[in-house]
């Protein structure tokens, strides 16, 4: 091996049976293993063969690190890498040609732009007002307003068949329901049902809050809460 900073001498040794070699590096060329021993005499043809490959391979690493070498390197990758620049840019440039940047429109063209879309926005907002109305599920729809039209907050009584009373409003307690009536409050768990509060307050809403443990409900002559 021979470089400019590296050289390495292999010989034949016949009376010992063996190679002997010698390693030579500059100054700027780093350490670089393996070790060789003190005489450099191998007898072992096949180990010998296995060293000099990883001190030719590392020798060369080595040298790869001194300032000329570096030097060199460093001013091909950045011709390379202006190369590859250069060619990138000659071939996007018929693209940005086609590409019309919002920095370069004008402030009227852009006032034009932001005034189309909220006038198409508009546009969607009233189309979809008026699906509403013919729906009926617009405040403003006549179907909203007739009598057969069920208020939104208005409950909805979708069984009865385990509380005999008319039901008036309830909520749910835990694994139980609390159920008022026009014959009192009670609470129903499972099949079973028992008073909780008697037919003298009538009870037209009412709504659980079980992290606090309370029940808030509204009577029909003004409100109370109760626990």
């Amino acid at each position: 091996m021979c470089t400019s900073d590296v050289f390495a001498v292999v010989s034949f040794d016949q009376d010992e049976d063996g190679y002997r070699l010698q390693v030579y590096s500059a100054e700027s060329v780093p350490l670089f293993g393996p070790p060789l021993p003190s005489l450099g005499l191998f007898r072992d043809h096949v180990g010998f063969r296995e060293l000099l490959l990883a001190k030719l391979m590392n020798g060369e690493k080595a040298a790869y690190g001194t300032p000329i070498f570096k030097d060199k390197r460093e001013r091909t990758l950045d011709l390379l890498i202006r190369n590859l620049e250069r060619d990138y840019d000659a071939m996007m440039a018929p693209r940005r040609s086609l590409l019309i940047l919002p920095e370069t429109l004008s402030p009227r063209i852009q006032r034009r732009k932001v005034q189309a879309k909220v006038t198409e926005f508009q546009q969607i907002g009233q189309d979809l007002k008026l699906k509403k109305i013919m729906k009926g599920d617009h405040p403003t729809s006549l179907q909203t307003s007739s009598p057969f039209k069920k208020d939104p907050w208005e409950p909805q009584l979708l069984c009865q068949e385990l509380f005999p009373h008319d039901i008036i409003c309830g909520d749910s307690w835990g694994d139980q329901v609390v159920i008022a009536s026009s014959d009192g409050v009670f609470v129903l768990y499972e099949d079973h049902y028992y008073p909780l509060i008697n037919k003298m307050v009538t009870v037209q809403q009412l709504s659980v809050c079980e992290s606090r443990g309370l029940m808030v409900f509204r009577g029909g002559n003004g409100n109370a809460t109760g626990e």
